[in-house]
């Protein structure tokens, strides 16, 4: 797999911490309560199997991914703004 990056940057970029505001903080918490949500929706209706397994496991990627592109963008200052519209269960 080859990764896409931008001429300036290394692939050991990646690995970096990246210190997030208390608005970015706030981001990932509003990340990770979307998720658990889906997760607990889809819980009702999946039964236990490999198949729930894999979904779990799909939603971890998909959540690692989310707050990980909060991170970049806050790391370039650019971080969009979360739509308020969207509702967001509570923790």
């Amino acid at each position: 797999m080859v990764a896409i990056m931008s001429d300036n940057t290394s692939p050991h970029d990646r690995f970096r911490h990246v210190a997030l505001s208390t608005g970015g903080t706030n981001a990932t918490d509003k990340v990770g309560a979307i998720f658990s949500d889906a997760l607990t929706r889809l819980e009702t209706v999946i039964p236990p199997c490999r198949e729930h397994s894999i979904v779990v496991t799909k939603l971890e990627e998909a959540c690692f991914f989310a707050k990980r592109a909060i991170a970049r963008f806050h790391e370039e200052r650019t971080a969009p703004e979360i739509a308020p519209s969207l509702p967001v269960p509570s923790p």
